[in-house]
């Protein structure tokens, strides 16, 4: 045989085994892991009757649909903070007033659930309260997804605690010793 031949016989057998790995690596997925559980909220959810079920949804529904119209108000609160921040001269009371202004927005949806919950938790028996303080106590999945295992880890400790309970040493050194502050941006 003629070296061309060679090559055009070789080349379609490399294409043909890249065709025949690519069908079966495709075809594996069908076979793969199964589907992950439904979200907590939705277990949650379905230990109350139809009707309370509704209630909760429906408020989800509105707090989420509130969450999309604040955060278009809260972006542009805060494009305002920056502006005085770039201002000429500071204005101190006005950049005060403008974070006070960005709190009031969240203060007032946190304030609209915690009004919603209040709602229903004085109909409802203990055993459906139980429900929504579970639903309460479990943090919404953020929205980029969970982390490698199912969650994004422990919450941060609160301002001005380490992890231990103490608090930080300053600017981050070991304890005991003072390290620079970091450099100015």
């Amino acid at each position: 045989m003629n070296t061309k031949i060679k090559f055009i016989i070789l080349g379609s057998v490399l294409l043909n085994v890249l065709l025949v790995g690519f069908i079966l690596g495709q075809s594996l997925h069908k076979f793969g892991p199964p589907p992950p559980p439904p979200p907590l909220e939705e277990a949650a959810l379905a230990r109350l009757s139809p009707e309370k079920r509704q209630e909760v949804e429906k408020i989800m529904e509105e707090m989420k649909e509130d969450g999309r119209a604040m955060r278009e108000t809260v972006r542009k609160e805060r494009e305002k903070v920056t502006d005085i921040l770039k201002a000429e001269t500071f204005d101190e009371a006005a950049y005060r007033a403008q974070l006070d202004k960005v709190g009031s927005i969240y203060r007032a949806r946190k304030d609209k659930l915690a009004n919603r919950i209040a709602e229903l938790a004085k109909t409802w028996p203990a055993s459906d309260r139980a429900v929504l303080a579970d639903l309460l106590r479990r943090p919404p999945v953020p929205p980029h997804g969970p982390g490698p295992h199912g969650h994004d880890g422990p919450p941060p400790p609160p301002p001005g605690e380490g992890p231990d309970g103490e608090a930080p040493p300053p600017h981050g050194g070991p304890e005991g010793e003072t390290a620079p502050p970091p450099p100015a941006e």
